[in-house]
């Protein structure tokens, strides 16, 4: 799971439950580490991110992004809302950032996104139209 803030949009990979051990945002290289969030189902996280996170000042409030084997593999991720729907945008990684910040900002709307299933997977090509 990624979550960023809304000011500087910077990224941190969580590599814990506990919310107040994170001191920084995640830089490169990483360490290795093991996941508190594998095996977890969307939902699941969705739940996690809205017991945690929601009116942080530091994590993004309504966004959230799923990496898993096919951001890797794919160069993809899973972003998620909080806001009560729970369908899911499939994005490239590197296009994550050009749907969560403006949702988060509220300069774009959730509703507006076209889910999984729907359209193909968001990238780059198709935020610079």
């Amino acid at each position: 799971m990624v979550d960023d803030g809304d000011v500087d949009a910077a990224v941190c990979i969580l590599e814990t439950e506990d919310i107040n051990s994170v001191v920084s945002r995640s830089r490169k290289p990483m360490k290795d580490f093991h996941s508190p969030f594998l095996g977890k189902t969307d939902d699941e996280i969705r739940s996690w991110v809205k017991k945690h996170l929601t009116g942080s000042k530091v994590f993004a409030k309504r966004t959230f992004t799923i990496l898993d084997k096919d951001t890797v593999k794919n160069k993809t991720c899973r972003i998620g809302y909080v806001g009560g729907d729970d369908r899911m945008v499939l994005a490239e990684f590197i296009a994550t950032l050009c749907i969560r910040v403006p949702i988060e900002v509220s300069v774009r709307s959730w509703d507006e996104q076209p889910y999984v299933g729907e359209e193909k997977v968001h990238d780059r090509m198709f935020y610079e139209v």
